[in-house]
């Protein structure tokens, strides 16, 4: 939702108008959908979806500028038009900032720890850098210290264990807890994002098997195709059994494939 709008009830007013199109088309409305709530949800969504469908428009339940040519007449003000515009020159920064952090990850594709001991010199040179904002523990697992620390406050140029002071960015079950919080910090914060709404760079972090703990991390290099991700993984073997045990040729950082079943929670990084 636009964090400034010129116009009250943003989204009761954009599902005002998705309901009187169904109506007049006599297409069904989802079970639980409520227009006098100032989000949007599962029901709004599934609904604009037919909508869309019925209006042959792109299909993927997000309000946008694409459906005001034929939502206008069901009673959308001129202005919203600014608000989607505004909405999407901030997912562009979004979008750009995840971007940015797996690019960095797949340069570094194929480099390796040396003597399975979650060390060696191109880790060093990393930690020489991160070590500005917090000092890493040798021979610790660094999963999150390069697909999270290092992706974003070198591959995306946000410094970020200054921007979320006190977030233990080497650390999986801090980090998910912290995505799932919305963390604030000083101009970012955290987002929880859907499976179905992730989009390549997004961070996933892993649970394996029955374990109540996230204990693994990696970046989305494609978006969920209904069943997992092809990723970038650090401190992860080539290939896509196991966890970061080293199974199949040594810790590294390596694309892999990894089902939705072991995604604890994937989360995305946007202005505050």
């Amino acid at each position: 939702m636009p964090t400034v709008s010129t116009l009250p009830l943003y989204y009761p007013t954009v599902k005002k108008a998705i309901l009187r199109y169904a109506r007049e088309h006599d297409l069904p409305v989802p079970g639980g959908f409520r227009v006098d709530i100032d989000s949007f949800g599962v029901p709004a969504a599934t609904l604009l979806r037919n909508v869309e469908a019925h209006a042959h428009a792109p299909v993927n339940g997000i309000p946008g500028n694409r459906d005001w040519p034929y939502l206008r007449k069901y009673g959308l003000p001129a202005n919203i038009l600014k608000i989607w515009k505004a909405e999407q020159a901030r997912d562009i920064v979004e979008v750009s900032l995840e971007l940015r952090a797996m690019r960095w990850m797949a340069k570094a594709i194929g480099e390796k720890e040396q003597f399975g001991m979650n060390d060696g010199p191109w880790l060093r040179s990393v930690h020489k850098v991160l070590d500005k904002n917090y000092m890493h523990e040798k021979h610790q697992p660094y999963c999150a210290d390069i697909g999270f620390d290092a992706a974003y406050s070198l591959g995306a140029k946000v410094p970020i264990a200054r921007t979320f002071r006190g977030l233990n960015t080497n650390y999986c079950p801090s980090i998910a807890d912290a995505i799932r919080a919305g963390l604030r910090g000083n101009d970012y914060r955290l987002m929880q994002v859907s499976f179905r709404n992730s989009l390549p760079g997004d961070v996933l972090v892993f649970r394996w098997g029955n374990s109540p703990v996230e204990s693994h991390l990696g970046r989305a290099r494609s978006k969920f195709d209904g069943n997992g991700w092809a990723t970038w993984e650090a401190n992860t073997p080539p290939s896509d059994k196991g966890d970061q045990s080293g199974l199949g040729g040594g810790d590294g950082i390596w694309p892999k494939y990894r089902p939705a079943g072991v995604v604890a929670v994937c989360g995305r990084l946007v202005p505050a």
